[in-house]
């Protein structure tokens, strides 16, 4: 995706296109147990950093440690993929995959991974309002209302829809969330609410660089 709004309604389409297949994973069809828990899969990832955000805010209520390490593991449920994937190259490869010296023009695999679990947590509230939203608009329209089932917007057509007035509401939640987390919360809580508040430079200013056209040679 060009832009972080170009990501959010690219996983907003999917997970409304998971839960409408819910029917496949009880139903009677040709579908093997495999197919079948891998859509179950599907459904279990978009209610995950829901559910994560959901524990941090309990935390809050927990008295002495384990109110801290409630939220600790939430926090490390978000990033560990990202950091997962850093720290394993740095293993693999030494001190010197973090040097500009080891790649050149590019960021390293390593820096790189950390950015990535630092931008995972930022728009954590962010993307489960985003899944949240999916969720009850796939289940509304399939049970209720049967309509827009099959809606669906181009990448193309969502890019050239977006603004930065619908990525700054559309960080509302980030917030929110990050108001109750330091005014309620432990320090700990509070450094973690400053870090959600990230999510409205990353979503309003954060973009990819246009692509360069490679010139045809005649």
């Amino acid at each position: 995706p060009k832009s972080a709004q170009s990501h959010f309604a690219r996983l907003h389409r999917w997970i409304r296109g998971d839960w409408q297949n819910i029917g496949f994973i009880f139903g009677k069809n040709p579908l093997n147990s495999v197919s079948r828990y891998k859509l179950f899969d599907n459904l279990l990832r978009s209610i995950t950093k829901p559910l994560l955000i959901c524990l941090l805010i309990t935390s809050m209520f927990l008295k002495g440690y384990a109110g801290l390490i409630l939220a600790a593991a939430s926090v490390a449920a978000i990033v560990s993929p990202e950091l997962k994937t850093a720290f394993g190259y740095l293993r693999k490869n030494g001190f010197s995959a973090i040097t500009r010296i080891y790649y050149s023009q590019t960021m390293p695999e390593t820096l790189s991974g950390m950015v990535r679990a630092f931008a995972s947590l930022a728009l954590a509230v962010h993307e489960s309002f985003i899944s949240l939203d999916a969720i009850c608009k796939a289940l509304w329209r399939m049970f209720v209302s049967k309509k827009n089932l099959l809606e669906w917007v181009p990448a193309a057509s969502a890019e050239k829809k977006r603004s930065k007035i619908s990525a700054i509401a559309g960080c509302i939640p980030s917030v929110v969330v990050g108001a109750v987390l330091f005014v309620l919360g432990t320090p700990f809580h509070r450094l973690i609410a400053i870090v959600f508040l990230f999510d409205i430079p990353l979503s309003v200013f954060a973009s990819k660089k246009p692509e360069k056209e490679n010139k045809k040679l005649t």
